[in-house]
């Protein structure tokens, strides 16, 4: 049996969006650990849409923060990614399918 790690972006008193804060570098470096670590990602469409192409393109990025490419070589490297969405046509990720339908 694998382990499932839930994680979220979201201040102390509930609110979520992922354009109000930054991560430190502590908090980046716990999150690039456990991209490292993941054998699969489960995101809903919108969160996929803002991941992908995203991070991919921080890979080869000259303007981007060291902690920044680090990450975004951990989160690529995952093997695969499903999303779950009844309306997105297709997936932009080589790794990535989409589940349309109740499991």
């Amino acid at each position: 049996m694998r382990k499932l790690v839930f994680a979220i972006n979201m201040s102390a008193d509930g609110y979520c969006d992922h354009t109000f804060a930054a991560p430190d570098d502590e908090l980046m470096a716990y999150f690039t650990k456990q991209m490292a670590e993941a054998g699969t990602l489960l995101y809903g469409r919108k969160t996929y849409e803002l991941m992908f192409p995203y991070w991919p393109n921080v890979v080869d990025s000259k303007e981007a923060s060291a902690r920044d490419i680090e990450f975004a070589r951990a989160i690529v490297m995952v093997p695969e990614v499903v999303v779950v969405s009844k309306t997105l046509s297709q997936a932009k990720a080589e790794n990535a399918r989409i589940v349309r339908d109740q499991v």
